[in-house]
């Protein structure tokens, strides 16, 4: 049975007594979100098999809680140049995305949290691991969006190309709601080790993706309760290698 019918009908249940295990079903209603009890009673028929006969059968409850949420959305975006957001790093539109970059050129790579959940209290943490083309650029600097403030940590793993627990925490409530929320922005660079090759023998000087991908996201709301996440469908972001650097050595 259900404690919130509304939200969770009573689930149906799939079982075969020569089974040792059973299935549990339920669908959601739809456009709701909450919390629902499902209790799951199992009565056995005793010694001698018989459920009318109630005197030597066994009963046995087992209780869970479903949180039902309305996704939060991750939107990944490259810019020239830092995004302008609001003071709690929120904004109505997404900046537009640069789908190219060149070798020996710097640009930041934007992560957006945002939930079409008007019932949401709003994002309160965020944590994602994020990947790259380490062969090509390395992150150098790491920047939060200003309402993630608080518990901020993130490793730069270059020789992997990831970089690993990018976290932190709001302070305020509300966020997210309907806009988009920088959650960081990391700028990237072409450093020594980093190159971009050249072709000569096809006469092609790229394009290379770079490569960049999100992993393991975890979310929550501002009660503390994790939340589903939907990363957004990314078109990616080539780099192009220099055409003057014949040698590549990184001179013209």
């Amino acid at each position: 049975t259900s404690s919130n019918p509304d939200l969770i009908p009573d689930p149906a249940v799939s079982y075969i007594s020569l089974d040792t295990t059973g299935s549990l079903t339920f669908t959601p209603a739809e456009n709701q979100t909450g919390t629902a009890t499902i209790t799951v009673t199992i009565e056995d028929g005793g010694l001698d098999g018989i459920l009318d006969t109630t005197e030597d059968n066994f009963m046995s409850q087992r209780t869970f809680d479903v949180l039902v949420t309305i996704p939060v959305d991750i939107d990944l975006r490259v810019v020239s140049s830092p995004a302008s957001v609001g003071p709690d790093g929120q904004t109505s539109i997404l900046p537009a995305h640069q789908d190219r970059v060149d070798e020996w050129s710097s640009f930041w790579l934007e992560i957006w949290v945002s939930t079409t959940n008007i019932e949401s209290p709003g994002i309160f943490s965020a944590s994602l691991y994020l990947d790259y083309q380490t062969e090509y650029v390395s992150p150098t600097v790491i920047e939060y969006g200003p309402g993630f403030s608080l518990n901020q940590t993130g490793t730069i793993n270059d020789s992997n190309g990831v970089i690993e627990n990018l976290s932190a925490e709001t302070n305020q409530t509300g966020l997210g709601i309907s806009d988009f929320l920088l959650f960081a922005r990391i700028k990237f660079e072409s450093l020594a080790e980093d190159g971009v090759h050249l072709d000569l023998l096809n006469q092609l000087i790229g394009p290379y993706d770079l490569g960049f991908s999100v992993s393991t996201p975890q979310v929550s709301d501002v009660t503390g309760n994790p939340v589903s996440t939907n990363i957004n469908s990314f078109p990616g972001t080539s780099i192009w290698a220099n055409p003057f650097d014949l040698n590549d050595d990184d001179k013209i």
